[in-house]
């Protein structure tokens, strides 16, 4: 994989030079309205101590919890980072996306999913399941991929400069709130609307992110080893949070269906649309809050796009 088609290549470079074009407009935008707000206040000062302060405090906990999340990944593998297969499946992607290469750990969960971290002087990827090691190639190759996209397309560096900003909207709001002498409840009101809006704009900022990850995953192996990733999680999770799973969907038929990627995502996709009217009004809620705040799309939003960059690639 170390080598790549021109056409690959030529995609790859389309999706990191996108995610450029989308993060820098987001940030104009958000630098632009804390402009206009710290103009109207004639107070700069005050919000860009309070966002320098704020904004140390939240590096030296990402750090913080970066490092912890590593070494508890270390100790559990008494020292040892994961197994040949895939720490070999990473270089050949880290060379095939021209990135150097992150420290790869197991941190042992019952989830079968990854996180990328990059911080300063630190990148590695922790794989939260022992799973993937023993998983076909396809679904290695994708998964790691994934985050090796998010590095390739410097995912954290913008994560953390769009926090930045929308911490800067949220204090320049404050401080205008109090230099126009409103109440307290006014204040609030206000402060917590700014808030609301950033947040809102963060998740869908980060959502992109997502679907730039998997595309580049579905550029370099095909949709199959995402998707059996996906719905290795996907359907217990369903399963867990009380949806009722068809027959062919139980845990007993599960491996049978794996075997059989088309009609398996077929089956769950509709499995998500009849369960849609199904679920309860505290479930209807919490899938609100997922659609509007989760950063990872969902599975058919993410099962389209990577059909897109796989007909794009193969074209």
């Amino acid at each position: 994989m170390s080598h790549i088609s021109a056409n690959q290549q030529r995609l790859i470079s389309q999706i990191v030079l996108t995610s450029h074009t989308y993060a820098f407009c987001y940030f104009s935008v958000l630098a632009a309205a804390s402009s206009v707000i710290c103009y109207c206040s004639g107070n700069v000062i005050q919000p860009l101590i309070d966002v320098a302060l704020i904004m140390t405090a939240f590096v030296v906990f990402r750090l913080g919890a970066s490092t912890v999340s590593k070494l508890k990944a270390y100790r559990f593998e008494q020292g040892k980072t994961v197994g040949s297969i895939l720490n070999e499946t990473m270089l050949e992607i880290s060379a095939a996306l021209s990135v150097k290469p992150p420290l790869l750990y197991i941190f042992p969960h019952e989830d079968r999913n990854a996180l990328c971290t990059l911080t300063a002087g630190f990148r590695w990827i922790v794989l939260l399941s022992e799973a993937l090691e023993k998983a076909d190639a396809p679904e290695r190759r994708s998964v790691l991929s994934h985050e090796l996209g998010h590095l390739k397309c410097l995912h954290a560096l913008w994560i953390f400069i769009g926090i930045s900003l929308i911490v800067m909207l949220i204090m320049s709001t404050y401080v205008l709130c109090e230099v126009k002498g409103l109440e307290l409840y006014a204040k609030a009101l206000i402060t917590n609307a700014t808030m609301a809006i950033g947040v809102l704009s963060m998740a869908r900022f980060a959502r992109q992110h997502e679907f730039q990850a998997d595309a580049i995953a579905t550029v370099l192996n095909g949709k199959e080893g995402l998707i059996n990733n996906l719905l290795e999680r996907y359907i217990p999770m369903l399963a867990a949070i009380g949806h009722d799973i068809r027959p062919e969907l139980s845990r007993e038929s599960l491996a049978q269906h794996f075997s059989n990627s088309p009609n398996r995502l077929e089956l769950v996709l509709a499995m998500v649309a009849d369960d849609r009217n199904a679920i309860g009004f505290f479930a209807k809620l919490d899938a609100l809050q997922n659609a509007l705040l989760d950063p990872h799309p969902p599975l058919v939003q993410r099962v389209k796009n990577m059909e897109r960059f796989e007909t794009l690639a193969t074209a």
